[in-house]
């Protein structure tokens, strides 16, 4: 238990050097200490010390099984239909999740020639261009016609990614398929068929395995919250 204490702290601290801090990474800190305490001190420990310190590991497994459980779902529950159109989620310019996105784009429109692509995001501060006009790019490199291709330049996070596309969707009904990380997809999708894409699905890019137990626990804890805010 104690081992497992050191990795889950390892891990949190590799997260915050290779990327950057972020709040919800504290949960690997808390439930890396609590395991720790809790088979060092365990049996001298109050029940409610034993519960506490057990308790961000529950948090954290519960989440992840959730949402893992959920995204596997949404990924396969594919309309039988073609696709009207995909929207492609933005991300950074040039990362590796911004190519399997690409790629997943690029091979679901050469399966389905009547389908076109909305490319959306905008430029971040680090970023050459938008996102929107590097994915169009990156697209039609890899033989997709420009004519197919349509770009939404303005949005900063998934909602606005959703929101913005469905000005350029002629039929809001039809099927739409929502191309992002594999880790993303259940949230990404539920906030399309909030936004009244009720046909909206999944076509999911592959995720490094190392980061997606971090994201699934951020997933988790956004659709909690998109769920509070009204978002969801």
């Amino acid at each position: 238990m104690k081992l497992l204490g050191i990795i889950l702290i390892g891990y949190g601290l590799i997260l915050c050097v290779i990327e950057k801090f972020a709040w919800y990474r504290i949960l690997w800190f808390l439930a890396g200490a609590g395991l720790i305490l809790a088979s060092s001190f365990g049996a001298s420990l109050p029940f409610w010390a034993e519960v506490l310190a057990y308790l961000p590991t529950v948090v954290i497994l519960v989440l992840i099984l959730w949402i893992h459980t959920r995204n596997e779902a949404a990924a396969q529950n594919r309309e039988k239909e073609p696709a009207e159109s995909i929207i492609v989620l933005g991300c950074k310019v040039g990362s590796l999740s911004f190519e399997n996105r690409t790629k997943e784009a690029t091979e679901y429109l050469f399966d389905h020639p009547e389908t076109s692509v909305i490319c959306s995001g905008a430029q971040g501060s680090d970023e050459p261009c938008s996102e929107a006009e590097a994915f169009a790019r990156a697209i039609e490199r890899k033989g997709i016609s420009d004519e197919r291709i349509l770009k939404e330049p303005d949005s900063f996070n998934t909602a606005e990614n959703i929101r913005n596309s469905m000005e350029l969707i002629i039929n809001t009904d039809a099927p739409i398929g929502i191309v992002t990380s594999s880790y993303h997809v259940y949230r990404a999708v539920s906030i399309a068929k909030k936004a009244g894409l009720s046909h909206a699905f999944g076509i999911p890019a592959e995720s490094v395995p190392f980061y997606v137990p971090d994201y699934e626990l951020r997933e988790g804890l956004a659709y909690i919250k998109g769920k509070i805010t009204g978002e969801l």
